[in-house]
């Protein structure tokens, strides 16, 4: 749907926003300050919302939207599909 600058915790990052049907999904990325390798965070609700994070490619990324668990499991897998993890030598 779109995109903007936010901020969490006092730190600018980008917001992706996606659509499934009536649902929003808040595609949140900032650089992420441990080592570039596929890291996944436990899921979790807040306030009627579901999020899941993961780090990759040096990047952190946190998808939030009140879609239920497995609907937005899936659009993160979708969204790890997309992005290549950095190499290290």
């Amino acid at each position: 749907m779109g995109g903007r600058l936010d901020y969490l915790n006092d730190r600018p990052v980008a917001a992706l926003v996606y659509r499934r049907q009536q649902h929003f999904i808040n595609l949140f990325i900032w650089p992420s300050a441990q080592a570039p390798r596929k890291t996944a965070m436990k899921p979790a609700s807040q306030q009627g919302f579901h999020l899941i994070g993961w780090a990759s490619a040096g990047m952190t990324f946190l998808a939030v939207s009140d879609l239920n668990e497995k609907e937005l499991q899936e659009f993160v897998q979708l969204a790890q599909g997309q992005i290549s993890p950095t190499t290290t030598p």
